[in-house]
């Protein structure tokens, strides 16, 4: 299973904030359709990029699919793609009905059959964006294989799950987790697997896309082998549970990088060609990695604010986790953040707390 070649696609969602104030987003886009890859979905707007086997087409689809909606808004509006934004009434007046909903269709868990219940859309005052991602494998029969697909979700959880409270450990990924995108979250369609367990923070650089797309992946890729198996054997499940839905970014970082360890040492020892298709195999991805969660988080370098930045200036800005790490070797974190997010606050937007 190595070899296989998993498709990557997803459902992002963002929100829409308007002179530094969240507005629902059905004020610019419409509503699902079929053959819609651009919408509102709730209070928040989704998009639908095509799937793709490569990390770097995907990504291409993404920013083609966010720079159309960007076109869409006012000169002061922006897209801004966080876990949890807190609203207020006003906010609300005058919406579409579905943007007053909560839940869709439900999701399905590794670990438990109960389902949260969803408070009432008229009056909760928070809205939440995921970042499903989906992967799958042409004629693979392990979607006929209910345990196989435990066992890979349970490893999506490990490498993906984890990965995201490393890089996105925020008051915000909390508070979504109350209600969505708890861990070993997921649904099954006609293309493969659907992880519902990530917010839609990796969306806002191709760098953080191209870490959690890749992981998500790799998890079908290690399933079918020995690798897979070792990963599994720690920590309990009821830990990986804490871990992702308390978002502890200790315990992450440090499940992540045991598993850094058991990967290359693996990868290398079976002489896998395309180490770059592994982005936890590689020492100086891990060394991104670990710059990430030193400094707290991705939003120390990425501002969500300048998302469309980060698309458009990738012939000077680095647009995988390979040329992010290599960046990182000819300047420190400070310079990088400068050049990322020029010197700019990552929160200077008020967003209703």
């Amino acid at each position: 299973m190595l070899d296989a070649k998993p498709s990557i696609g997803g459902d992002p969602e963002f929100f829409v904030l308007y002179n530094k104030e969240p507005i629902s987003a059905d004020a610019f886009f419409k509503p699902k359709g079929r053959g819609r890859k651009i919408f509102f979905d709730g209070f928040q707007a989704e998009i639908n990029p095509e799937p793709s086997y490569c990390r770097e087409i995907f990504a291409n689809n993404v920013q083609r699919l966010l720079l159309i909606a960007k076109s869409r808004l006012p000169e002061n509006a922006i897209l801004f793609p966080i876990a949890t934004i807190h609203i207020a009434k006003k906010h609300l007046e005058g919406v579409n009905f579905e943007c007053l909903r909560f839940g869709c269709s439900p999701d399905y868990s590794v670990y438990t059959e109960e389902r949260p219940e969803y408070p009432d859309g008229r009056t909760h005052l928070k809205r939440y964006a995921g970042g499903h991602i989906h992967v799958g494998v042409k004629g693979y029969s392990m979607f006929n294989n209910t345990q196989h697909i435990i066992k890979t979700i349970k490893l999506m959880d490990r490498l993906a799950g984890l990965m995201s409270v490393v890089l996105s450990p925020y008051d915000d990924e909390r508070e979504r987790r109350e209600y969505y995108g708890q861990a070993g979250t997921y649904r099954l369609n006609s293309h493969g697997i659907e992880y519902r367990t990530p917010s839609s923070f990796w969306i806002t650089s191709p760098i953080l896309l191209s870490i959690m797309t890749g992981l998500t992946r790799n998890a079908i890729r290690y399933s079918a082998n020995e690798i897979g198996e070792k990963i599994l054997e720690s920590p309990e499940d009821e830990e990986i549970i804490r871990i992702i839905n308390k978002c502890d970014r200790k315990s992450a970082f440090d499940y992540i990088t045991e598993y850094h360890k058991i990967i290359s040492k693996y990868l290398s020892n079976k002489r896998v060609k395309n180490f770059e298709q592994y982005p936890l195999a590689k020492k100086s991805v891990f060394k991104a990695i670990s710059m990430f969660h030193e400094k707290g988080g991705y939003r120390y370098f990425f501002n969500p604010s300048l998302i469309t930045r980060y698309y458009t200036a990738s012939d000077v800005l680095p647009s995988g986790i390979d040329t992010f790490a290599n960046f990182l070797k000819h300047f420190d974190a400070k310079e990088v953040k400068e050049i990322f997010n020029g010197g700019e606050d990552t929160w200077k937007y008020n967003i209703g707390k």
